[in-house]
Parts: C-alpha cells; sequence; structure tokens
C-alpha cells in the first residue's frame, strides 16, 4: 500500500475493514475507536465474525462462492459492529471485493458509525415530547385553574344567600330543601377546591413534616369519620426524618388515596398504608415521567387487596376526570390530583396493580439534606442492576421506541433485536444480558422461544408482554414469575408500567445474585 493510501486509510472517518472471508487482515484507526480496541494488533487475525456477522457476512459469502463479478455499486446496509466490551453499534456497512497487491482476493468493508445520528435524533424527539407535555400540562393547569376560581366564587355567592334564607322562618320542607342546596353547593365547591389544587393555584407552606405521625393523625381523623372504614384499614410507620411538604397537602394526597383504595375494595378488603425509609437502588420513573434517582427517600404507600386496574384503564387512571366509578359515584379528580401535589411538593408517585390482584400508590419523598447518589457508590448490600444488558425482541418498528428510550435514560443499555435468530446471535456475543424483553408478536411467532432460553440460560429471567397462558387465581399477582423465571406483563401497557417492571426485576436478580454470592 503506498504511503498516500496509507494516510487515506488510517484518516478516514469512517471505519474501514479489510479481511479475506474469514480472517481480519487489516483495519484503520476509525474501527479501532469503534469496538474500543487500543492497537492493529488487538484485532487483527480474529474472526470476521467477532466484528461484523450479519447481513454482511452472507453477501461476502455468496460473492465468494458464487463465482460471478460483484456488482459495480453496493449500498450501504444496516449493519451491528461488535466492541470488545460487548455493546454493539448500529453502523451502516458497505462491502467490496478487492484484490491486494500480492493478488489475493479480499473484501474491503467500509463502516459509517449511525451512533452518533441517531443519539441526536433522540434528542430532538425526546426535547419534543418533553416540550409537548409541558405545554399541553401549562394549558390544561391554566383552564382548570381559571374555571375553578370562576366557579367557586359564584359557587360561595349561591352558599351566601342560601344560609340568608335559612336564617329566615321555613317550613320543615323548606328548610329540607335549603339544607339540600348547602350539602350540593359544598360537595361542587370540592370539586373546585381539587381542580384549583391541580393546577397549583392554591396558596403553599412547605414545613418539616415527619410522615409516620401524620399519617397516624390523619387516617384516625378518616376512620373517625366511616367506622367501616376504621375496620378496614391499618397503618404499619417506622420512625422517620421530616421532610418538606404542605402539610395541608399531605392530609389531602393520603385521603385521596385512601379514598381510590376503598372504592376498589367494596367487598371487604384490606387497605394497608406503610410509612418508611428506603433506599432506591435503581432509579425509575414516577407516573408524569419524572426521573426518580437512585437514593434515600421516604416513602407512603397505600396498599389495597381490591379489585385492581385493568390495563387500559391504568392507560388513563391520571388523566383529570378519568372515573371507573359508576356515574355520580367518582369525579376522576383524586389520581390527579395526588399526582399534581406531589409534584408542587418535589415528590414522586408510582403505582402498581393487576386485575384481581389489588393497587398499590407509592409516594416517594426525597430527604432535603441528601443528594441524589450521582457518581457515589451503592452499598454492598444493596442490590443494584447489572451492568449486563437488556435485550428486547421485538418486530414491531418502534413500538416500544419511548419505553426503550426511559430505560436507557435510567442508565440501562437496550439492545433491540428482530427475531428468535438474531436473539442468539447476539447472546453469543455479549453473553448473558441482565433481562430479556419479548413483545407480544415475537411471542405468538415463536411460542417455543421461551423453552429454548430457559434450557439455555435458566438464570436469565425473561419478561413477555403478552397475556398470562392462564389466568392466575384471585388474589395472586399476575406479572410475577413461574417457578421457571418467566414474567408476564398484559398489553396494553403505558411506558410508566413497563419502565417500572423492568426496574423491579432488575432489582429481583441483583438481590438475587447478592444472596447467592
Amino acid at each position: 500500500m503506498t504511503s498516500m493510501l496509507a494516510k487515506v486509510f488510517d484518516e478516514s472517518p469512517d471505519g474501514i475493514i479489510v479481511h479475506d472471508g474469514e480472517h481480519i487482515l487489516d483495519v484503520n484507526a476509525a474501527v479501532l475507536r469503534l469496538v474500543g480496541a487500543a492497537r492493529r494488533d488487538d484485532v487483527i487475525g480474529w474472526p470476521i465474525g467477532r466484528l461484523l456477522e450479519y447481513p454482511h457476512l452472507k453477501w461476502v459469502e455468496r460473492q465468494l462462492t458464487s463465482g460471478t463479478p460483484p456488482p459495480e455499486t453496493s449500498l450501504f446496509v444496516p449493519e451491528r459492529l461488535y466492541a470488545l466490551d460487548g455493546s454493539i453499534r448500529e453502523v451502516e456497512a458497505h462491502a467490496q471485493m478487492i484484490v491486494l497487491d500480492d493478488g489475493q482476493s479480499a473484501v474491503c468493508v467500509w463502516v459509517h458509525d449511525l451512533r452518533a445520528h441517531h443519539t441526536a435524533a433522540h434528542k430532538v424527539l425526546e426535547e419534543l415530547r418533553q416540550q409537548y407535555a409541558a405545554e399541553a400540562r401549562a394549558v390544561a393547569t391554566r383552564i382548570a385553574g381559571g374555571v375553578a376560581h370562576t366557579i367557586n366564587n359564584r359557587l360561595q355567592i349561591v352558599r351566601g344567600f342560601t344560609e340568608f334564607l335559612g336564617d329566615g322562618p321555613l317550613t320543615h320542607e323548606q328548610r329540607l330543601d335549603v339544607d339540600e342546596i348547602i350539602r350540593a353547593t359544598d360537595e361542587a365547591a370540592d370539586i373546585t377546591r381539587q381542580l384549583m389544587q391541580f393546577a397549583g393555584v392554591l396558596p403553599q407552606v412547605r414545613e418539616p413534616v415527619h410522615l409516620d405521625a401524620l399519617a397516624r393523625v390523619a387516617l384516625q381523623e378518616l376512620g373517625a369519620q366511616d367506622a367501616d372504614l376504621l375496620g378496614r384499614i391499618s397503618v404499619v410507620t417506622e420512625a422517620v426524618d421530616a421532610v418538606l411538604i404542605d402539610p395541608r397537602q399531605l392530609r389531602e394526597l393520603l385521603a385521596a388515596l385512601v379514598s381510590n383504595a376503598r372504592a376498589a375494595t367494596r367487598a371487604g378488603g384490606r387497605i394497608v398504608v406503610f410509612v418508611a425509609g428506603t433506599t432506591l437502588p435503581t432509579p425509575r420513573r414516577s407516573t408524569d415521567g419524572r426521573r426518580i434517582d437512585r437514593g434515600r427517600y421516604i416513602t407512603l404507600e397505600v396498599r389495597d387487596t381490591g379489585t385492581g386496574v385493568d390495563s387500559a384503564d391504568q392507560m388513563q387512571m391520571f388523566t383529570p376526570f378519568f372515573t371507573t366509578s359508576p356515574v355520580g359515584e367518582g369525579n376522576g379528580l383524586g389520581l390527579a390530583v395526588v399526582e399534581g401535589l406531589l409534584r408542587q411538593n418535589g415528590a414522586f408517585l408510582t403505582f402498581s396493580s393487576s386485575p384481581g390482584a389489588g393497587s398499590t400508590f407509592v409516594c416517594w419523598f426525597r430527604l432535603g439534606d441528601n443528594p441524589p447518589l450521582v457518581g457515589e457508590a451503592v452499598p454492598a448490600s444493596v442490590p443494584h442492576a447489572a451492568p449486563r444488558p437488556i435485550i428486547l425482541v421485538d418486530d414491531t418498528d418502534g413500538a416500544h421506541a419511548t419505553a426503550v428510550r426511559g430505560l436507557e435514560d435510567l442508565g440501562n443499555r437496550v439492545l433491540l433485536v428482530r427475531s428468535e435468530a438474531e436473539l442468539f446471535e447476539v447472546v453469543r456475543h455479549v453473553g448473558a444480558p441482565a433481562l430479556v424483553v419479548m413483545s407480544a408478536g415475537i411471542h405468538r411467532k415463536a411460542p417455543r422461544l421461551s423453552r429454548r432460553w430457559r434450557a439455555q440460560w435458566p438464570g436469565v429471567p425473561m419478561l413477555i408482554l403478552d397475556g398470562a397462558p392462564t389466568l392466575p387465581p384471585h388474589g395472586t399477582e399476575p406479572s410475577r414469575p413461574d417457578p421457571r423465571g418467566i414474567h408476564w406483563l398484559a398489553p396494553p401497557i403505558s411506558e410508566h408500567t413497563l419502565i417500572n417492571r423492568v426496574q423491579a426485576l432488575l432489582e429481583e436478580r441483583g438481590a438475587a445474585e447478592l444472596t447467592t454470592s
């Protein structure tokens, strides 16, 4: 190779790989950067399948064995480049048959890295999504606040004049009518107050509050007003540090969560409220899309053994005025208000629920003097997500793209493959992943894939985004694994549900590995 060609070869911004159909003969500096190698000798002599496998090698095999002349032009095709650390780069590859100085036939592959392009595109899409969500939330809260304020003023006028009427001489029937007007006015005023809380237009006074003490007092007050609730609710607390919150708003959100739980447990189910200090080992997503960084929190958890929420309703349950209650028995503001109050107080909300298995809502309050655990080592006793990747087997062309970006934002590495064959091909290069997530389409096309996976990798869990083959007994959790490590998540699946289910499985696996180590 002349000095000029060598200079072009070495300084090309795209990667260049020369191989003889079996082994790598030479690479340039761009390839070394892409695969994470320090020297050419780290790569030269390797089987080409260590870096490129499909579809490039199949094209090369056809060209080397067919005896037909190669085409004059060859388009760049999608390809995966395997780095030394097991990571996979999305690239475009262009292969061309060449003849070396010694007359030997070889293949020259130009590799164009798509990572920067995809990263920039994802960043723009994510910024647009966040901007749209913020603008939509701002419009909704502004309208809700303005309408609620106007209606509330009129309701106060109605109530005032009704009280004037009540001060005069009235018959028994007229007195009952006045009392009914006052009751209806107070109920309507309560709805407008919830709307103003959702909009964040009510005055707020944040102060140090011990959640364990306040939760017990607030629940005693709720129980004093409802003997049936008092008999079905229990409180489990531990002494916790104070958090900054408006105590009046904390009472409101606790009352809303308990009311929601009571509506789901009308047949006599149990409601348990937990207050505890906890360390979050892996990041999560809140119901409104915010990132909950790993670190130390005080959690307020409301758990019920009621009917649960099906997958379709989970997609809308935090939308204002959405309710599954019969007409006249719910206004659909409770959970939206809870989410809004927590956001106003710098706290977060997560939930899990399955039909027949009850629901759990968790409020996360960060301790005021504890910053996020950024760059700080998690104690050895705390399970954490393994550095191994999550493999998503999905052929739906981006149906779960937002969830993938959300998982990557939480520090995970997600590899997307589109078939059973590609799954095992990738695993040959990267080894056992932390978790395999299989879309419903792949599960139905390859029903034996989970059995084959368990036989080869029994210790790696699999989450199937499809309904379980048989319904679980009432009161059990359908998303828990069978004894073979298979988990199920029935569609439709919200981004929040999928991301937090994956994070929980990573935590469970980390805890199991620590226990057995």
